[in-house]
Protein backbone atom coordinates (compact mmCIF):
# COMPACT_ATOMS: atom_id res chain seq x y z
CA UNK A 1 0.00 0.00 0.00
CA UNK A 2 2.56 2.46 0.91
CA UNK A 3 4.89 1.96 -2.22
CA UNK A 4 1.62 2.50 -4.01
CA UNK A 5 1.16 5.85 -2.42
CA UNK A 6 4.44 6.79 -2.75
CA UNK A 7 4.58 5.79 -7.04
CA UNK A 8 1.25 7.82 -6.89
CA UNK A 9 2.86 10.81 -5.21
CA UNK A 10 6.13 10.37 -7.73
CA UNK A 11 3.66 9.95 -10.42
CA UNK A 12 1.99 13.43 -10.28
CA UNK A 13 4.94 15.14 -9.19
CA UNK A 14 6.60 14.03 -12.36
CA UNK A 15 3.37 15.01 -14.17
CA UNK A 16 3.24 18.54 -12.29
CA UNK A 17 6.75 19.45 -13.53
CA UNK A 18 6.09 18.43 -16.76
CA UNK A 19 3.16 20.86 -16.82
CA UNK A 20 5.03 23.47 -15.70
CA UNK A 21 8.00 23.27 -17.86
CA UNK A 22 5.29 23.18 -20.96
CA UNK A 23 3.91 26.03 -19.28
CA UNK A 24 7.34 28.16 -18.81
CA UNK A 25 8.19 27.25 -22.26
CA UNK A 26 4.53 28.16 -23.92
CA UNK A 27 5.27 31.64 -22.41
CA UNK A 28 7.96 32.42 -24.79
CA UNK A 29 5.74 30.80 -27.98
CA UNK A 30 3.64 34.05 -28.34
CA UNK A 31 7.10 36.46 -28.73
CA UNK A 32 7.87 34.09 -31.63
CA UNK A 33 10.88 33.03 -29.32
CA UNK A 34 12.39 29.28 -30.82
CA UNK A 35 15.42 28.46 -29.44
CA UNK A 36 17.60 25.27 -28.11
CA UNK A 37 15.95 25.75 -24.87
CA UNK A 38 12.18 26.26 -25.89
CA UNK A 39 12.63 23.06 -28.29
CA UNK A 40 14.64 20.91 -25.23
CA UNK A 41 12.12 22.54 -22.79
CA UNK A 42 8.97 21.20 -24.81
CA UNK A 43 10.46 17.37 -25.32
CA UNK A 44 11.67 17.81 -20.98
CA UNK A 45 8.37 18.64 -20.35
CA UNK A 46 6.45 15.74 -22.77
CA UNK A 47 8.95 12.98 -21.40
CA UNK A 48 8.16 13.90 -18.09
CA UNK A 49 4.60 13.91 -18.20
CA UNK A 50 4.61 10.79 -20.01
CA UNK A 51 6.85 9.33 -17.13
CA UNK A 52 4.56 10.01 -14.79
CA UNK A 53 1.72 8.64 -16.40
CA UNK A 54 3.92 5.66 -17.16
CA UNK A 55 5.48 5.11 -13.53
CA UNK A 56 4.63 1.82 -12.46
CA UNK A 57 5.53 0.45 -15.83
CA UNK A 58 8.61 2.56 -15.81
CA UNK A 59 9.56 1.34 -11.81
CA UNK A 60 8.61 -2.26 -13.26
CA UNK A 61 11.00 -2.34 -16.10
CA UNK A 62 13.87 -0.62 -14.36
CA UNK A 63 13.35 -3.70 -11.88
CA UNK A 64 13.55 -6.39 -14.43
CA UNK A 65 16.93 -4.60 -15.63
CA UNK A 66 18.67 -4.15 -12.35
CA UNK A 67 17.73 -8.18 -11.80
CA UNK A 68 20.87 -8.68 -14.66
CA UNK A 69 24.28 -8.15 -14.41
CA UNK A 70 24.59 -5.90 -17.91
CA UNK A 71 21.23 -4.47 -16.46
CA UNK A 72 23.14 -3.48 -13.61
CA UNK A 73 26.05 -1.68 -16.36
CA UNK A 74 23.63 -0.18 -18.26
CA UNK A 75 21.58 1.81 -15.74
CA UNK A 76 24.55 2.64 -13.76
CA UNK A 77 25.95 4.24 -16.81
CA UNK A 78 22.85 6.07 -17.67
CA UNK A 79 22.77 7.77 -13.76
CA UNK A 80 26.08 8.76 -14.26
CA UNK A 81 25.76 10.51 -17.22
CA UNK A 82 22.69 12.16 -16.20
CA UNK A 83 24.51 13.02 -12.60
CA UNK A 84 27.60 14.46 -14.45
CA UNK A 85 25.45 16.13 -16.83
CA UNK A 86 23.17 17.95 -13.91
CA UNK A 87 26.83 18.88 -12.76
CA UNK A 88 28.23 20.43 -15.67
CA UNK A 89 24.65 21.78 -16.26
CA UNK A 90 25.32 23.88 -12.43
CA UNK A 91 28.99 24.75 -12.54
CA UNK A 92 28.19 26.36 -15.94
CA UNK A 93 24.95 28.05 -14.72
CA UNK A 94 26.79 29.11 -11.66
CA UNK A 95 29.49 31.12 -14.16
CA UNK A 96 27.14 32.87 -15.66
CA UNK A 97 25.54 34.06 -12.52
CA UNK A 98 29.25 35.29 -11.68
CA UNK A 99 30.28 36.88 -14.68
CA UNK A 100 27.11 39.59 -14.09
CA UNK A 101 29.50 41.02 -10.80
CA UNK A 102 31.97 41.50 -12.67
CA UNK A 103 30.68 45.15 -13.18
CA UNK A 104 31.75 48.07 -14.91
CA UNK A 105 33.53 50.85 -13.04
CA UNK A 106 34.36 53.76 -15.46
CA UNK A 107 35.43 52.06 -18.40
CA UNK A 108 35.74 54.49 -21.36
CA UNK A 109 34.57 52.27 -24.30
CA UNK A 110 30.83 50.54 -23.95
CA UNK A 111 29.51 48.05 -26.36
CA UNK A 112 25.73 47.56 -26.65
CA UNK A 113 25.06 44.28 -28.11
CA UNK A 114 21.75 44.23 -29.94
CA UNK A 115 18.55 41.44 -29.99
CA UNK A 116 15.54 41.29 -31.23
CA UNK A 117 13.44 43.88 -32.85
CA UNK A 118 9.89 43.81 -34.55
CA UNK A 119 9.72 46.19 -37.48
CA UNK A 120 10.42 48.96 -36.01
CA UNK A 121 10.00 48.91 -32.72
CA UNK A 122 12.51 47.34 -29.95
CA UNK A 123 11.52 44.05 -27.97
CA UNK A 124 11.22 44.45 -24.42
CA UNK A 125 14.72 42.78 -23.87
CA UNK A 126 16.34 45.49 -26.75
CA UNK A 127 14.93 48.19 -24.65
CA UNK A 128 16.18 47.38 -21.70
CA UNK A 129 20.10 46.81 -23.11
CA UNK A 130 19.39 50.18 -24.48
CA UNK A 131 17.97 51.93 -20.97
CA UNK A 132 21.14 49.67 -19.22
CA UNK A 133 24.00 51.83 -21.75
CA UNK A 134 21.63 55.08 -21.37
CA UNK A 135 22.18 55.27 -17.44
CA UNK A 136 25.94 54.25 -17.93
CA UNK A 137 26.62 56.80 -20.76
CA UNK A 138 24.78 59.81 -17.97
CA UNK A 139 26.92 58.65 -14.93
CA UNK A 140 29.95 57.97 -17.30
CA UNK A 141 30.42 61.22 -19.66
CA UNK A 142 33.88 60.88 -20.96
CA UNK A 143 32.60 57.03 -22.25
CA UNK A 144 31.68 56.56 -26.16
CA UNK A 145 29.25 53.69 -27.02
CA UNK A 146 29.82 51.87 -29.81
CA UNK A 147 25.99 50.27 -30.40
CA UNK A 148 26.07 47.14 -32.27
CA UNK A 149 24.11 44.94 -34.38
CA UNK A 150 22.98 44.76 -38.21
CA UNK A 151 19.33 44.03 -39.92
CA UNK A 152 17.45 40.93 -39.70
CA UNK A 153 15.09 39.73 -42.33
CA UNK A 154 12.08 40.72 -40.48
CA UNK A 155 13.72 44.18 -39.40
CA UNK A 156 12.85 47.68 -40.91
CA UNK A 157 15.79 49.59 -39.52
CA UNK A 158 19.52 48.13 -38.26
CA UNK A 159 19.66 47.09 -34.38
CA UNK A 160 22.28 49.69 -33.99
CA UNK A 161 20.12 52.51 -35.49
CA UNK A 162 17.45 51.75 -33.34
CA UNK A 163 19.85 52.15 -30.69
CA UNK A 164 20.92 55.36 -31.75
CA UNK A 165 17.30 56.63 -32.31
CA UNK A 166 16.33 55.33 -28.36
CA UNK A 167 19.69 57.05 -26.76
CA UNK A 168 20.15 60.48 -29.14
CA UNK A 169 16.22 60.79 -28.29
CA UNK A 170 16.92 60.61 -24.45
CA UNK A 171 19.63 63.23 -25.04
CA UNK A 172 22.94 61.38 -25.44
CA UNK A 173 25.33 63.53 -27.81
CA UNK A 174 25.51 61.62 -31.05
CA UNK A 175 29.21 62.40 -31.39
CA UNK A 176 29.74 59.49 -28.73
CA UNK A 177 27.80 56.82 -31.03
CA UNK A 178 29.48 54.66 -33.18
CA UNK A 179 27.37 52.44 -35.41
CA UNK A 180 28.07 48.86 -36.18
CA UNK A 181 25.31 47.75 -37.78
CA UNK A 182 26.71 44.22 -40.08
CA UNK A 183 26.88 41.94 -37.11
CA UNK A 184 24.41 38.93 -37.03
CA UNK A 185 25.28 37.64 -33.50
CA UNK A 186 27.15 38.33 -30.35
CA UNK A 187 30.37 37.12 -32.10
CA UNK A 188 30.26 39.32 -35.00
CA UNK A 189 28.96 42.02 -32.67
CA UNK A 190 31.80 41.98 -30.52
CA UNK A 191 34.67 40.79 -33.95
CA UNK A 192 33.35 44.39 -35.64
CA UNK A 193 33.00 46.59 -32.36
CA UNK A 194 37.25 45.96 -32.17
CA UNK A 195 37.70 46.90 -35.78
CA UNK A 196 35.76 50.18 -34.56
CA UNK A 197 38.22 49.97 -31.22
CA UNK A 198 41.32 49.75 -32.80
CA UNK A 199 40.13 52.54 -35.69
CA UNK A 200 39.61 55.15 -32.91
CA UNK A 201 42.09 54.06 -30.54
CA UNK A 202 39.24 53.52 -28.21
CA UNK A 203 40.18 51.43 -24.71
CA UNK A 204 40.65 47.55 -25.17
CA UNK A 205 38.77 47.45 -21.93
CA UNK A 206 35.32 47.65 -22.39
CA UNK A 207 31.94 48.11 -20.64
CA UNK A 208 29.03 45.20 -21.87
CA UNK A 209 25.62 46.64 -21.60
CA UNK A 210 23.17 43.27 -22.52
CA UNK A 211 20.98 41.22 -20.61
CA UNK A 212 22.22 39.38 -17.46
CA UNK A 213 22.29 36.00 -18.39
CA UNK A 214 24.14 37.12 -21.61
CA UNK A 215 27.75 38.54 -19.71
CA UNK A 216 29.15 35.09 -19.43
CA UNK A 217 29.64 34.40 -23.05
CA UNK A 218 30.14 38.00 -24.09
CA UNK A 219 33.02 38.29 -21.70
CA UNK A 220 34.16 34.31 -23.19
CA UNK A 221 34.07 36.00 -26.44
CA UNK A 222 36.06 39.35 -26.01
CA UNK A 223 38.83 37.75 -24.16
CA UNK A 224 39.14 35.44 -27.75
CA UNK A 225 39.25 39.22 -29.56
CA UNK A 226 41.83 40.61 -27.20
CA UNK A 227 39.22 42.77 -25.13
CA UNK A 228 38.75 42.79 -20.99
CA UNK A 229 35.29 42.84 -20.34
CA UNK A 230 32.86 44.23 -17.78
CA UNK A 231 29.14 44.15 -16.95
CA UNK A 232 26.39 46.53 -17.82
CA UNK A 233 23.23 44.21 -16.73
CA UNK A 234 19.90 44.49 -17.89
CA UNK A 235 17.90 42.74 -15.71
CA UNK A 236 15.95 39.75 -17.53
CA UNK A 237 12.19 39.63 -16.96
CA UNK A 238 11.24 36.54 -14.41
CA UNK A 239 9.11 35.12 -16.98
CA UNK A 240 12.33 34.77 -19.23
CA UNK A 241 14.67 33.47 -17.15
CA UNK A 242 13.74 29.95 -17.00
CA UNK A 243 14.14 29.65 -20.85
CA UNK A 244 16.71 32.51 -21.67
CA UNK A 245 19.16 30.73 -18.68
CA UNK A 246 19.30 27.19 -20.14
CA UNK A 247 19.43 28.52 -23.38
CA UNK A 248 22.89 30.19 -22.35
CA UNK A 249 23.70 27.44 -20.95
CA UNK A 250 24.45 25.16 -23.90
CA UNK A 251 25.48 28.29 -25.95
CA UNK A 252 28.15 28.93 -23.49
CA UNK A 253 28.92 25.57 -23.71
CA UNK A 254 29.65 25.73 -27.16
CA UNK A 255 31.54 28.53 -27.18
CA UNK A 256 33.77 26.63 -24.85
CA UNK A 257 33.59 23.64 -27.15
CA UNK A 258 34.00 25.15 -30.63
CA UNK A 259 35.98 28.17 -29.66
CA UNK A 260 38.99 28.94 -32.26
Amino acid sequence: MAKKIFTGIGALLLVGAGVLILYLVRLQVPRHIVNAATVLGTVAGILLMLAGLCLPLIIKAVRALWAKKAGKIILSAVCALFVAGIAVFGITLGSILSAQNHTAAGQSTLIVLGCQIRGSTPSRMFYDRTEAAYVYLCENEQAVAILSGGQGEDEDLSEAQCMYNLLTEKGIDPKRLYMEDKSVNTDTNIKNSLAIIEQNGFSKEVAIATSDYHQKRAAMICEKYGLSAYAVNAQTQAYLVPVFYTREVLAVLGEKIFKN
